[in-house]
């Protein structure tokens, strides 16, 4: 094997490197058993490929045992010497020369526990010898001199404790010590000694702990409600979170020593943490390491070099390849491709593992993991475990964090005002847009997952055209550039959820939009497997246009009017329970009376904000299209109150929010979701009382002046007149006359 294939194959194939190397040293112990060994101990990818070059380079480390050599190489040598193997040595101690069973490292070098010792005088009697202990002042001490201390530990911690909170249960502070350090009595000693000497450690100052049990002993105090006990703060970031990693005399928290080890990525030049260094030494940062063309791979599925996700017999698979079992859903009852739930056991689809929808627990929108697909619930509500469930230091809501600090939403937001704020500390007003619409990609990172998700690259050119420049650009407009409703974000996804379905199954059957024909589409529609057919039909007729397709038909659904039942003498007693009902809520009733008067959707009532009422020589106008409304009295008053005295659900006091309806969040109004749920709690059946306000207002007003009115388009109006069988060519006759004379 040359140097230089030696080299590629340590960055390519570590793991199999390491085990052709050892065996080639060792006969006895079979190809199988070494690559178990070797993968038990190289660990991750930078390991193994450290230990991988090192090998290559000095493969007599093998068997002769000897240092300098990375720990990896002992560790090794360790566990092939308990798996069996003869031929390899054990690490050799760099003092003695004898052979070790464990490792005692100085640098780069092993040493026995005997050559490892530290001479230094003793504090009791004054001779060089080896340090065995320390006493409670820290200074060293021989073996024949240890420093002896004949009190209960437990009893003098708790006397210690009666000062800051009298009363403290001893059976309580006994028992939380001896968990702090088990199997360790020596070492509970001295966090009793440090304790002693500075009692101030357990009422916040405890990042000056000389002991890391320390801190688990406050921890565990705090937990069984010992008053008076305060757990301490990161003295660099402030943050309440587990400080055991020590930093220039105090005790930090992960984040701020990853802030401490900021360097230079020599490839992309991002100051971070490094993850690891090249052949020169120099930094890379972790997204360097993970997109280093040297960690990919050709995936035996889509043939196409990627990073590898799982390895099996046949080779390597990509992300995207990677094989799920099928399995029947617990929430949907789809038989889809997923796994099993690690909060309830059991099996999830992939799309339900993708989803996001409003929990009908608690409400909120978050990723779904149990309940149905018409009453989902979300992971805090399947499993309400403290220990899974933080909640954000920034936003407060429960989410499940890797890592202390802001969940991923808050910590978008705060890089990207690092990023646009100027010298003052605010985002410049030109920069605003920018700074909202980059804090709100969520839609977009889930176009881009959908559509690599399938395996084809001609398929995911056609299904990128059809998110970027056909959903997107219409969601785009047709929002106008207000924010985008919750069912909307539905529609995308289920769009091109669908097309992904039917790329797929074309796929599996050999066939391409191009080369399929009328009766493979008609196969696909009428199989078990079909899934968003509808939604699919709209895929389908884009392509025809497209010219992606051809000589094929997809059926579409034309609304043929409303097909509920009209029943106006209802509607007009629910208008009148609202404007006389006093025990009802001013907020809900105004919202009931904006959908059974004037036909408005509760995503339009959520939107509104208190510059869509206005009030003008003691008239009260509600502006919902391009013309105001004139509120008749009863309803003018609500509009009214409601703009005096409106409040969030999160706070108690009135709230300086723009918006008529707001929500829980700050400066967000409420969710459509809520606003339809308050409106359902009323006895409000949404779609059919505003079918059955169009139809009435369509039967009053020509399409012209109810789009202008109400706020819709034009042609949703013309198509609720001729359902209501409205004939206004008299109207645009007389409109006419007028306007000539």
């Amino acid at each position: 094997m040359t140097a230089t294939g030696s080299a590629d194959r340590s960055v390519a194939d570590p793991i199999g490197l390491i085990t052709d190397l050892v065996a080639d040293a060792e006969s006895e112990l079979g190809s199988e058993t070494i690559r178990t060994v070797v993968t038990a101990v190289a660990g991750g990818r930078a390991k193994s490929r450290n230990l991988a070059k090192f090998l290559a380079t000095r493969p007599a480390a093998l068997t002769d045992g000897r240092s300098p050599a990375p720990r990896a190489v002992g560790d090794l040598l360790i566990a092939l010497r308990k798996a069996g193997a003869s031929a390899i040595s054990p690490p050799v101690c760099a003092g003695c020369g004898k052979g070790l069973r464990s490792l005692q490292r100085q640098g780069q070098d092993w040493y026995c526990w005997v050559c490892i010792k530290e001479t230094s005088e003793c504090a009791a009697c004054g001779n060089i010898r080896r340090v065995t202990f320390r006493d409670r002042k820290g200074l060293p001490r021989c073996s024949m001199c240890p420093d002896h201390d004949d009190r209960d530990p437990a009893t003098v911690i708790h006397t210690v404790i009666n000062t800051i909170a009298p009363g403290a249960d001893r059976d309580v502070v006994a028992e939380a010590l001896r968990r702090s350090a088990p199997h360790r009595p020596h070492y509970r000693q001295r966090v009793v000694w440090a304790l002693e000497e500075n009692p101030r450690l357990l009422t916040g100052e405890a990042h000056l702990s000389p002991h890391r049990a320390i801190l688990k002993f406050i921890d565990l105090l705090h937990e069984a409600g010992v008053a008076g006990i305060v757990r301490p703060s990161c003295p660099r970031c402030h943050r309440v979170v587990r400080i055991d990693k020590p930093l220039d005399g105090q005790r930090v928290c992960r984040n701020c020593i990853a802030k401490s080890r900021v360097e230079e990525c020599v490839r992309c030049g991002a100051r971070r943490e490094p993850a690891t260094r090249d052949e020169q030494g120099r930094p890379l940062c972790p997204n360097c390491l993970v997109t280093d063309p040297a960690n990919a791979e050709v995936c035996i599925g889509c043939k196409e070099r990627r990073r590898v996700h799982t390895r099996t017999a046949e080779g390597p698979l990509c992300p995207n390849c990677c094989p799920l079992s099928v399995l029947v859903c617990s929430i949907c009852g789809l038989t889809a491709p997923g796994n099993h739930s690690k909060l309830t056991g059991l099996p999830r689809c992939r799309g339900c593992f993708q989803r996001q929808a409003h929990c009908t627990t608690c409400g909120r929108v978050r990723g779904i993991h149990s309940g149905t697909a018409d009453a989902p619930v979300c992971g805090p509500c399947t499993k309400p475990d403290a220990e899974l469930w933080h909640p954000c230091p920034t936003c407060g809501q429960a989410e499940r964090l890797r890592s202390p600090g802001p969940c991923r939403r808050c910590t978008l937001k705060q890089r990207l005002h690092e990023l646009l704020a100027d010298d003052s500390g605010s985002i410049p007003p030109k920069l605003q847009a920018l700074n909202d619409a980059l804090a709100v990609v969520r839609l977009e990172r889930h176009v881009n997952d959908l559509v690599t998700s399938h395996t084809t690259a001609e398929g995911r050119k056609i299904l990128h055209r059809y998110a970027t420049w056909h959903l997107l650009r219409r969601l785009r407009r047709r929002s106008r550039g207000n924010d985008i409703t919750h069912t909307q974000l539905t529609v995308v996804r289920q769009h091109l959820r669908a097309a992904v379905h039917l790329l797929n199954w074309l796929e599996a059957q050999g066939l391409t939009l191009a080369t399929c024909r009328q009766a493979d589409l008609e196969r696909w529609m009428t199989s078990d497997d079909v899934r968003h057919r509808r939604e699919a039909g709209h895929f389908v007729r884009w392509a025809l246009a497209q010219k992606i397709a051809r000589d094929l038909s997809f059926p579409a659904v034309r609304w043929n009017g409303p097909s509920q039942a009209m029943d106006d003498e209802a509607r007009w007693a629910t208008a009148r329970r609202l404007l006389h009902d006093d025990t009802l809520k001013s907020e809900d009733r105004l919202a009931g009376l904006l959908l059974l008067i004037y036909a408005q959707w509760p995503a339009a009532i959520s939107r509104l904000t208190v510059d869509h009422i206005e009030e003008t020589d003691g008239a009260v106008r509600l502006r919902l299209g391009a013309v105001p409304v004139d509120l008749p009295g009863p309803v003018a008053e609500l509009a009214l109150q409601q703009v005096a005295v409106r409040r969030s659900h999160a706070v108690l006091a009135r709230t300086d929010s723009p918006w008529l309806f707001p929500g829980g969040q700050p400066g967000r109004p409420i969710s459509v979701w809520a606003m339809g749920e308050r409106l359902r709690k009323l006895g409000i059946r949404l779609a059919e009382t505003r079918s059955t306000a169009l139809f009435q207002l369509a039967t009053e007003l020509p399409a012209a002046v109810l789009a202008r009115t109400l706020g819709i388009d034009i042609t949703v109006a013309v198509k609720w007149q001729r359902a209501a069988a409205g004939d206004w060519g008299a109207y645009a006759a007389e409109v006419s006359r007028r306007n000539n004379s």
